[in-house]
């Protein structure tokens, strides 16, 4: 648990100075329009960020970078950067679907304890936990390279596995402790299944 919250805390340290960077505008900037689409504003911002990287280390990229060696050319930037934002429009495109079929799947799995306080909460954290791993693999699988991306991924496996062993933990103690409440009730509760592990990204 402890570790989670350090990987997820260490990898938000990492990248937060070049997104805080691009988040400060100058006064006379023009504000960005409200409606733009998820993976137009994540071209821009790689663009910025390839930028900022290309001024700062200059033309050329240090042979032991991990990120992928992606300065050989324009042409081969420019199909990286294609290939990302391709990526991450079909994420956005089955974000509504997915999130429709985790609804289903927690109303058939969880019942009428969904309106709980705490069940409520424990599925809010692992929602939000399960999100931040996802896109933390998210950025290791397209943003590393080499032995340094195979190890965050394992890491990121392992953490997701403690998450999840943590999540069914949890809800089968707050689902056993609403059972005796719900057969002192005028109604039965119907039968709990094991949470799902998934959640929606």
């Amino acid at each position: 648990m402890r570790r989670l919250g350090l990987l997820v805390a260490a990898t938000a340290l990492a990248l937060a100075p070049a997104l805080h960077a691009d988040d400060q505008r100058a006064p006379d900037s023009q504000p960005r329009p409200s409606a733009e689409p998820a993976h137009d504003r994540l071209q821009r911002r790689l663009e910025r960020l390839r930028e900022r990287a290309a001024g700062a280390h200059g033309t050329a990229r240090p042979a032991s970078s991990s990120l992928p060696a992606s300065s050989a050319s324009p042409a081969i930037n420019d199909r990286l950067h294609a290939e990302l934002s391709r990526k991450w429009a079909a994420l956005a495109a089955t974000r509504q679907a997915r999130r429709e079929r985790h609804r289903a799947a927690l109303l058939h799995e969880v019942g009428g304890h969904l309106s709980e306080p705490e069940v409520k909460a424990e599925l809010a954290l692992h929602a939000s936990r399960v999100a931040d791993l996802a896109r933390i693999e998210f950025l290791a699988q397209n943003a590393r390279a080499g032995a340094e991306r195979q190890k965050l991924l394992a890491r990121v496996a392992k953490a997701s596995e403690r998450e999840t062993a943590r999540h069914e933990h949890r809800m089968a103690r707050l689902l056993a402790q609403a059972a005796p409440a719900a057969s002192n009730g005028s109604a039965p509760a119907p039968p709990a299944a094991a949470p799902s592990s998934e959640a929606p990204r």
